[in-house]
């Protein structure tokens, strides 16, 4: 395997953080992407704004990685152009520096030096509308399924200072709908008040058991978010909903924990229930697994955490995974984003570090 080489790594990181890629406007970026990885003899194909590529030698161990080009809108409390790259002192400030471009740069540089060859085969997905969901890996990781890649492990590059997540909460969105009678507030003797009802259905919520927490994750929440009711001051509602936000663990005997506890919401309430999503799974990974393992041997000062926040791991249920990238995660979706150069360097070390021991964990771990 060719080791990375630096100026390629910071220019390329330079190039991507350049091109504007908000969500949905990924076209620019998934071109340059490709291009550079065609050009380093890389097999690549476009799926929509996607790119997919693949390097090593098939039939060895197939290792994916996955990381996204899309970034969320700047805001107004950037205090320089979002999109004019500059370095300053390591450095390197601009929108989706630090996520996820960083880790698209190393995982580009890493798989450009398995081009030849290598202990692997190696598929890199990186996508379009993480920030967002639509059309990225869930658009391709069933694409990939169809056509038979079945990856030994999976890495999702985020912003994690290189420590390793091993669990990730899910996330599953309802809404609680109660009717009422439609009439003016003046003459209500008698008459249902939807709001009245879908009160009494949120303090029934408010103690609901969740099931046991898990090790690492801790206990699932639910919390209500969004309450909609009535238009006009003198008159009672049709009907009154209101947004479930819960975030959600691995159960210990692999039910499906979504369906649990989508019946259990529906158990606790008069009202109806009806799923907005439910397709963001909580996601573990055993500690011994060669993906964990093989991070972790490559680069011993990681530790290993369980992650509150959401990414595409979501989408690999039933692959042994992690979540694992140079930058970050305080830095994300900040004005002024940056990612130090040294960052970078260690990243792309790492990804191609991974590449070459990956094998050798993947048989201890079938031997144990």
């Amino acid at each position: 395997m060719t080791p990375v080489d630096t100026n390629l790594l910071l220019t390329l990181h330079r190039d991507l953080v350049a091109i504007p890629s908000v969500s949905g406007g990924e076209e620019d970026i998934a071109a340059f992407a490709a291009r550079w990885l065609e050009d380093r003899g890389l097999v690549v194909e476009r799926l929509e704004r996607n790119v997919i590529a693949r390097a090593g030698t098939p039939g060895a161990p197939v290792l994916l990685w996955n990381t996204h080009l899309d970034t969320v809108p700047p805001t107004d409390a950037w205090t320089r152009d979002p999109f004019d790259v500059v370095v300053e002192e390591g450095r390197v400030f601009g929108l989706g520096s630090n996520d996820a471009k960083a880790a698209a740069a190393c995982m580009m540089a890493a798989a450009a030096g398995l081009a030849e060859g290598g202990p692997v085969d190696l598929w890199l997905t990186l996508v379009a509308d993480e920030e967002t969901g639509g059309r990225g890996t869930e658009l391709v990781w069933p694409h990939l399924h169809q056509r038979g890649v079945r990856p030994a492990g999976v890495c999702v590059g985020e912003p994690t200072g290189l420590d390793v997540a091993t669990a990730q909460k899910g996330m599953l969105a309802l809404e609680l709908v109660r009717a009422g009678d439609v009439c003016h507030a003046a003459n209500a003797q008698g008459a249902t008040n939807a709001i009245f009802e879908i009160a009494k259905d949120l303090t029934a919520l408010e103690g609901i058991d969740l099931g046991p927490p898990h090790p690492a994750l801790g206990a699932a929440s639910l919390q209500p978010t969004v309450l909609r009711a009535g238009e006009a001051t003198n008159a009672l509602p049709s009907r009154a909903a209101c947004r479930l936000d819960l975030r959600t663990v691995p159960t210990h005997d692999g039910e499906d924990v979504h369906q649990v506890l989508i019946a259990r919401v529906r158990s606790a309430v008069e009202g109806e229930v009806r799923v907005v999503s439910e397709r963001l799974k909580p996601v573990a990974s055993d500690a011994q697994s060669a993906i964990v393992q093989a991070a972790l041997t490559t680069r011993p000062a990681s530790a290993t955490y369980a992650s509150p926040t959401m990414s595409d791991w979501v989408f690999f249920e039933g692959v042994p995974g992690i979540k694992c990238g140079p930058g970050r995660s305080a830095r994300s979706h900040r004005p002024d984003e940056f990612v130090e150069e040294r960052e970078l360097i260690e990243g792309a070390a790492f990804y191609a570090r991974m590449a070459e021991i990956f094998p050798t964990l993947l048989t201890r771990e079938a031997e144990a």
